[in-house]
Parts: C-alpha cells; sequence; structure tokens
C-alpha cells in the first residue's frame, strides 16, 4: 500500500491509499495544514516552499541525462534555418 506520513516530533502518522470517498487526500491537505500552521505559514505557501526545495534538489546533470533518453531532438543542431529564425528573434 502506497502511504505518505506527517512527521511531528518523533510522531509519524501513516495516511491510507485513495479510496472512493477521498478521504486520505483531505488527510494530506489535513496534515499539509497543521505542518504550514506549524511553520508559521498558510498551506498554499507551504507546498510552494515544499516544491521549491524539490526543485533545488534536483541534479541538473541526471535531468539532463534522462532528457537525452527520453527527448533525443534536443542532440541534434540547429539547422542553418532555424539558426536564422533565432537570431531574427534576438535581434542580432
Amino acid at each position: 500500500a502506497q502511504s505518505a506520513g506527517y512527521a511531528a516530533g518523533a510522531g509519524y502518522k501513516e495516511i491510507a491509499p485513495d479510496d472512493e470517498s477521498g478521504k486520505s487526500a483531505e488527510n494530506v491537505f489535513k496534515y499539509l495544514s497543521i505542518k504550514a500552521a506549524a511553520n508559521g505559514m498558510n498551506l498554499k505557501k507551504y507546498i510552494e516552499n515544499l516544491i521549491a526545495k524539490d526543485v533545488e534538489d534536483i541534479d541538473d546533470s541526471a535531468t539532463y541525462q534522462q532528457l537525452i533518453k527520453t527527448d533525443p531532438e534536443g542532440l541534434s543542431p540547429a539547422s542553418e534555418e532555424e539558426q536564422e529564425q533565432f537570431r531574427k528573434w534576438l535581434g542580432i
């Protein structure tokens, strides 16, 4: 079963997987709201901070390696026509 948690001090609360009632999604927001309040923030700001921290942790090299595996288009050099269009767009 998939689980997420809320750490309060040394405590850890498991959240059950989604059921038809959607209660686990409500629990996630409840626990995030508690964490946000504990950090002096509203829920929106807390979630934004979580996302920003996640982005900071991204390894650019690993991301680039994954990108070239899944979207190899970036590996081919731009054609002369594409380069000229880009120069025009830049105004040079």
